[in-house]
């Protein structure tokens, strides 16, 4: 249960409403993510950059700059660069 919750604080933390995100990628992103051990601002990343061009595009690309300098995003897990490709970023 608090792993949804914390997904979903750094999913607005980014910039997005999550309650703009269809519920079933939310959740189908949430349980993955809590899964493969992922971190919920981890998560977040992978979930928004599965989402249309005009919903992703307002993502705070300085919220995600901070959490890698805080450890809160890991660089060294292909699916979090995958992410971060999808979403046209350079961090």
């Amino acid at each position: 249960m608090f792993y949804v919750v914390r997904v979903n604080a750094a999913v607005a933390g980014l910039g997005i409403d999550p309650q703009r995100v269809p519920a079933n990628l939310r959740q189908f992103a949430q349980a993955l993510g809590k899964s493969m051990g992922a971190t919920p601002q981890e998560t977040a990343l992978m979930l928004i950059s599965q989402l249309p061009l005009h919903m992703h595009s307002a993502a705070d690309i300085k919220v995600a700059s901070l959490w890698i300098a805080e450890g809160r995003i890991r660089r060294d897990n292909p699916a979090i660069e995958e992410a971060i490709h999808n979403l046209g970023w350079n961090l």
